[in-house]
């Protein structure tokens, strides 16, 4: 209402809106959300008296227009905010068209380029000619064929070696003149293909009708009003869905005495048709699109259900955010139906005014400037660096394989508010291999396989002399006993979580027993064995166990492990 009160009072005291005024725009600052990004413009200006507009251009044509905020700095009034799409007026024809001479300079430099590349083309097939005849000049003469009786041996030889050579030279020389010859071509192709495109948009000019030069303008209309000229400053803001980010990490360890260092990023994608150029970049975990207004529970009433009524919704539109429903039955339904309908009430600016309360959320602030253009590509920023407590442990499993495999175990790694991700792993400099990072795992541990480690010896072997069979009355026994032997060829310490097995009995006719597992721990569920060795820089450790099984004789028992 002020709005209009305000436009009304200047047309009834003759003060004229000056004429449009168009700013060319780009963004300065970008929100950018797991979903969407909010995107600020701001411009410093000279206000003139009176009322102007001021129509920004450069925005994306995505923008959520409900969402457009403007402000400002300076003894001035802002009367309106809105979008608009402006579409320029009909090209018609006239001899001093600039852009058809614009086109037309573009033609004629076009045609020069192209007979220039003919005189090229003329060269280079007047070369492959005289290569031609060269070659025939070579293979017909009487000397190479042989057919003169009076040269010597050793001219022969050398008429045969030149013969040889210039014949390699010349194919090389049609190769090199072909391949230039093909290339000419196609820069020609392509530049008359380019002349074709300028001569259809000229005849579109001469016609009035549009052509792309003369695209819809997408813009932020901004209308203000001042008691005085001055220097002043606009700014506004909007949301638009045409953007994501997706987080990801690099984990990189040098050696398992140093840590690893996360390098946090962000893969920033945007579609919004206008390029972000030397930005000022925020990377937020909000969600601009969800409600902050906390749910209510209405009443329940419980009645029952009749299949065949007619039924109509009615929407009470008097209580502010939130709809009524009353279903009603055949009898009510013809005296509300013969009732005078009322009419909604129009909308007004306050209807789309929303309040948003910024709910609890994680912001990576970027203080370098970032380029992106609108193409929808990732596009990496880096967001952090970070030292992590890292823990480095060894698991062998010898019996499957002969080699330890070296496991990073990240401490707290909670505490730094990651989101979930991917994770690429680097050690000693080379790639590993990709993880993930869970933000809802529960534990206060990260555990990252680093892969294969061949500084440390495994060898397992079966100790013969201590395996045996036994017959004892209606049972057999069986005892199998191993080794296993662990050398740490490194310099430094080294933590080696060493597992084997033992069987698990899946009848009761058949007992395991544990005849020495050499300080192990067993874990009676799985049957897996477990050592946790510190071995030494080239330090040794022998491990040995054994079990045995005893059984129904007669009976064919699995293949013991």
């Amino acid at each position: 209402m002020k709005i209009n009160l305000i436009l009304s009072l200047m047309l009834i005291s003759g003060i004229s809106i000056a004429t449009n005024k168009n700013i060319p725009s780009r963004p300065h600052r970008i929100t950018v959300y797991l979903q969407g990004a909010q995107i600020h413009h701001s411009e410093d200006l000279t206000i003139p008296l009176g009322t102007t507009e001021f129509s920004f251009q450069g925005v994306s044509p995505y923008m959520d227009q409900n969402t457009v905020v403007s402000s400002g700095k300076g003894d001035f009034t802002i009367l309106e905010t809105r979008f608009n799409t402006r579409y320029p007026e009909a090209i018609v024809e006239k001899d001093s068209n600039p852009l058809q001479q614009k086109y037309e300079r573009q033609i004629r430099l076009k045609n020069d380029s192209i007979q220039e590349l003919n005189y090229s083309l003329k060269l280079l097939e007047a070369r492959k000619k005289n290569l031609v005849v060269e070659k025939n000049f070579l293979e017909n003469n009487r000397l190479i064929k042989g057919e003169t009786k009076r040269d010597t041996l050793a001219l022969v030889i050398n008429a045969l070696e030149y013969y040889r050579s210039r014949m390699g030279n010349i194919d090389a020389e049609w190769i090199k003149a072909t391949r230039e010859e093909d290339k000419l071509n196609r820069q020609k192709a392509e530049m008359q293909e380019s002349v074709n495109e300028l001569s259809n948009l000229i005849a579109k000019i001469r016609s009035g009708e549009p052509v792309e030069d003369a695209q819809p303008i997408y813009e932020v209309v901004i209308t203000v009003s001042a008691d005085v000229a001055q220097a002043g400053s606009i700014d506004f803001n909007y949301y638009t869905p045409q953007a994501s980010w997706i987080p990801e990490y690099d984990l990189k360890a040098k050696t398992i005495s140093t840590g690893i260092q996360l390098v946090q990023k962000a893969k920033v994608y945007q579609n919004t048709l206008t390029d972000w150029k030397n930005v000022q970049m925020t990377l937020s975990t909000g969600n601009p699109r969800l409600s902050n207004s906390r749910p209510f529970l209405s009443p329940f009433y419980a009645g029952y259900y009749r299949p065949y009524a007619t039924q109509e919704v009615l929407v009470n539109t008097n209580v502010a955010g939130m709809a009524m429903m009353e279903m009603i039955d055949d009898a009510e339904y013809d005296a509300k139906k013969s009732a005078p309908k009322m009419q909604a009430e129009a909308k007004m600016p306050a209807n789309y005014t929303t309040v948003v309360n910024t709910p609890v959320l994680v912001e990576y602030k970027i203080d370098a400037s970032y380029s992106i253009p609108s193409d929808n590509k990732p596009h990496v920023v880096v967001i952090q660096k970070k030292e992590l407590d890292t823990k480095f442990e060894y698991y062998a499993i010898p019996k499957l394989d002969a080699d330890a495999f070296l496991q990073a175990k990240l401490i707290n790694w909670e505490e730094l508010n990651l989101l979930q991700g991917e994770a690429k792993i680097y050690f000693d400099g080379s790639f590993v291999g990709k993880s993930s990072i869970n933000p809802s795992i529960t534990s206060d541990t990260l555990a990252l396989d680093l892969g294969r480690d061949k500084s440390i010896n495994i060898e397992r072997k079966k100790l013969k002399d201590k395996c045996k069979e036994q017959l004892l009355g209606e049972n057999k026994i069986i005892t199998r006993s191993y080794s296993i032997t662990l050398r740490n060829n490194k310099s430094i310490a080294a933590k080696v979580n060493v597992q084997d097995q033992i069987p698990l009995s899946a009848q009761k006719d058949i007992v395991i027993e544990n005849e020495n597992l050499d300080g192990a721990d067993k874990d009676e569920l799985t049957g897996i064995i477990t050592w946790a060795m510190n071995l030494k820089p080239k330090e040794s450790r022998t491990v040995k166990f054994s079990y045995t099984v005893k059984y129904q004789k007669g009976v064919v028992l699995n293949e013991l492990p």
